[in-house]
């Protein structure tokens, strides 16, 4: 079985056992709700990345992300969080990059992972960034500038609100997408 499979495995197992613990519509409709909050938000996505330096020049000068914080010393500790979250073997080298976006303060990061082979899954995809921008038109240009795989942009209505949205590629082959609304 190939790494990249092996790597999903936790993901999809994790899925499964999420779905079979969410109440069935019947019980949604009468199941109370959460006893101390209702508030959730994603906070950060964080992916793997071959090439840390790449990387940044990508996210900082291509999608116009703030660098917050480099690691430039590896990571190695047995006891770290990376390990076990992203199924990476124990001692492989990790180093991490934490950027904000307009409205998030670390709400995206990278993590170079080195010392075993390893590869983002291709074929199906199985998720997406997704970021918000008011330049679609000028993120098409710097990725098809940069030699980067690039959707053609598309035109959408959903709930009222027009948008364009376009798909690409990330150095590592991770799937983004970005939209950008439009009035009337």
């Amino acid at each position: 079985m190939k790494t990249a499979h092996l790597l999903a495995l936790p993901g999809l197992i994790g899925l499964l056992l999420l779905a079979a613990a969410l109440p069935t519509p019947a019980q949604q409709a009468t199941a109370p709700g959460p006893e101390t909050s209702s508030m959730m938000r994603i906070k950060r996505t964080t992916v793997l990345v071959h090439d840390l330096e790449r990387s940044i020049a990508f996210y900082t000068q291509v999608m116009g992300l703030e660098l917050f914080d480099v690691e430039y010393e590896y990571n190695t500790d047995p006891d770290s969080y990376g390990y076990p979250l992203f199924n990476i073997p124990q001692g492989a080298r990790k180093r991490m990059a934490i950027f904000n976006t307009s409205d998030e303060q670390r709400g995206f990061a990278i993590e170079e992972v080195l010392d075993f082979d390893w590869q983002v899954q291709q074929n199906p995809r199985t998720a997406v960034a997704l970021f918000e921008t008011d330049d679609i038109r000028g993120l098409e240009q710097r990725l098809k500038a940069g030699g980067y795989t690039v959707w053609k942009p598309t035109p959408g209505e959903a709930y009222d609100t027009r948008f364009v949205e376009m798909g690409f590629l990330d150095p590592d082959g991770h799937l983004l997408a970005a939209f950008q609304y439009f009035g009337d």
